[in-house]
């Protein structure tokens, strides 16, 4: 992957309504489709067998990892930056006014300034609105 992009991993499971909805609605927004492309992502099954080299470089399973990082709930998509350092999560299916916003809080590197992500929320809905365009929330 690259060094210079953060890292976001999707855990999910096979038979996972949340996780269908995520891929039905949250990625084909063409905002959340924008931000995406501003990753290294990859897609791991929370229970699966598969080895896989961590950001700290170690190989274990994908179940294995997932349990190390304690993701509890599918979809859950966790970012780290270029140093392999978990920096944020997002645990559930979101609207995708909200995938958007989790994935340019981590982008733009603004959870370094705002460690709130319930105020960062508030302020992009409030210049999304401002700009005329519409929030979504449900």
């Amino acid at each position: 992957r690259a060094q210079d992009r953060p890292f976001a991993v999707l855990f999910e499971q096979r038979h996972c309504a949340a996780c269908d909805e995520l891929h039905a609605r949250g990625f084909r927004d063409p905002a959340v489709r924008d931000l995406i492309g501003r990753f290294d992502v990859a897609r791991l099954e929370l229970f699966g067998a598969a080895r896989v080299i961590t950001p700290g470089g170690k190989t274990l399973t994908e179940q294995q990892w997932g349990r190390a990082l304690g993701v509890a709930y599918t979809p859950s998509l966790v970012f780290f930056d270029a140093g392999g350092k978990e920096i944020f999560r997002l645990e559930a299916y979101l609207q995708p006014f909200h995938l958007a916003s989790g994935l340019d809080y981590v982008a733009s590197g603004a959870y370094r300034k705002q460690p709130s992500f319930q105020r960062y929320l508030q302020h992009r809905a409030k210049r999304i609105r401002a700009a005329g365009g519409r929030v979504e929330l449900w």
